[in-house]
């Protein structure tokens, strides 16, 4: 289950106390500075070895946008001070594996790792990679009210994240990857996030009022890229086509099939891309004739059982600039070449032979077969072709790839 953690927590620590009475002065509250994160980790050294990948490289950092310190307690008796590293124009603190310290306790089990900062104000990313934090993300994160970016990628180990985070009103950007958080944050949709990234964390196959998926539209006035793969989803909720302002969006769905309906009614979607690196591409590529504003379209079909790649219908696709279709997808010789068919139909029938950077002009068109399939014929110029006149009789597929390239001023890269 989400584990909790309270908004309380952070705000009854923003006052001195003694006892059970809060301080005053003049009648005002008596702040507390809280520039404090504490990490409850383990193992030998800080950051860890990251099992899985024990040669890989690893990442703790937390940038400023001015000179900072840290203070911190390894909690094996020594407190270390470290200055922010200027590096063009920006001041970090980082740890990577070739500086990690290495605790001199012999202790090998859990400890908290205190980090004290200067100062809060002007820490603006938070990001790690392959680095245990422990099970709790701190609370004290909702003093560092100028952070625009948190990202937790690959081994962090966070289940538990703060129920409460209004006082981040700049972070725009979120990133999950290989996390063990199983419900997304409702805190966060009250935030401006702009960036929202989903990478193998957040179960998804579930219904969705048991993961907080369908509460995602709450982004729909800020949120304009989101990237959801190696969820086990398989589809989105009917209000997923409120985010209005998505342009950006990455998926991956296992099973493959007919994509969800909802993608086709994002009204602002300029690039789309699906199943790259893990997935299975879709069966067909219908409906996408309605995402008129779409500028970018990559499908990535590896491990997908073979389909025709019909882009007959994409003539409405006028701002349409990269077309990315490769994988199983054109291992077949009939595929291969009836994709290059139906793509010069598009091209000619609506794209102006003289006209610049026109619709269906300057693209860049990959259709790359995992099988090495290439396109029949030879690439040479056809019968007839008289430059920005004429495309001629081109009689086979490379033919035609040959008009796309020299008539229409665009890129072709196909499997040779």
């Amino acid at each position: 289950m989400w584990g909790q953690v309270t908004g309380n927590q952070y705000l009854s620590q923003m006052f001195l106390k003694v006892g059970n009475k809060v301080i005053t002065q003049g009648g005002k509250f008596v702040e507390k500075k809280f520039n404090t994160l504490t990490f409850n980790v383990d193992g030998d050294r800080f950051p860890k070895i990251y099992a899985p990948f024990p040669s890989g490289a690893q990442l703790f950092l937390i940038t400023s946008s001015f000179p900072n310190t840290v203070e911190v307690n390894w909690g094996d008796g020594n407190v270390i001070n470290y200055d922010f590293i200027l590096d063009r124009g920006e001041y970090y603190f980082q740890l990577r594996k070739e500086s990690a310290y290495i605790f001199e306790d012999g202790n090998t089990g859990f400890r908290d790792v205190v980090m004290t900062f200067g100062e809060a104000r002007g820490i603006f990313e938070f990001k790690t990679s392959r680095v245990f934090l422990g099970e709790t993300f701190p609370t004290n994160i909702l003093a560092f009210t100028d952070l625009k970016s948190i990202a937790l990628s690959q081994g962090a180990g966070v289940k538990n994240f703060p129920t409460k985070l209004s006082p981040l009103t700049k972070l725009t950007v979120f990133e999950l990857f290989n996390a063990e958080i199983d419900i997304l944050p409702t805190s966060l949709l009250n935030l401006p996030i702009e960036d929202l990234s989903l990478i193998d964390a957040i179960d998804l196959d579930r219904p969705f009022d048991e993961s907080n998926f369908d509460k995602l539209n709450l982004l729909q006035n800020t949120l304009e890229s989101l990237s959801i793969h190696r969820n086990d989803i398989d589809t989105f909720p009917s209000n997923f086509s409120e985010l209005y302002k998505l342009e950006y969006l990455r998926t991956s769905f296992p099973t493959g099939g007919v994509l969800p309906s909802a993608i086709y009614n994002l009204p602002n979607l300029r690039i789309f891309s699906h199943g790259q690196s893990d997935g299975i591409g879709p069966s067909s590529l219908d409906n996408f004739e309605f995402l008129t504003t779409l500028e970018t379209l990559d499908i990535d079909s590896k491990n997908n059982n073979i389909f025709e790649p019909d882009v007959s219908e994409f003539g409405t696709l006028i701002n349409l600039k990269n077309l990315i279709i490769q994988g199983s997808t054109q291992d077949l010789q009939t595929s291969i070449d009836l994709f290059i068919n139906t793509l010069y139909s598009v091209v000619t029938n609506n794209g102006d032979i003289v006209s610049g950077s026109g619709p269906f002009r300057e693209m860049a068109i990959v259709c790359l077969s995992d099988a090495g399939t290439s396109p029949t014929g030879i690439f040479q110029e056809p019968t007839g072709y008289i430059q920005n006149s004429n495309n001629g009789s081109p009689a086979t597929p490379k033919e035609k790839i040959w008009v796309i390239v020299n008539q229409y001023n665009s890129t072709v890269n196909y499997s040779e």
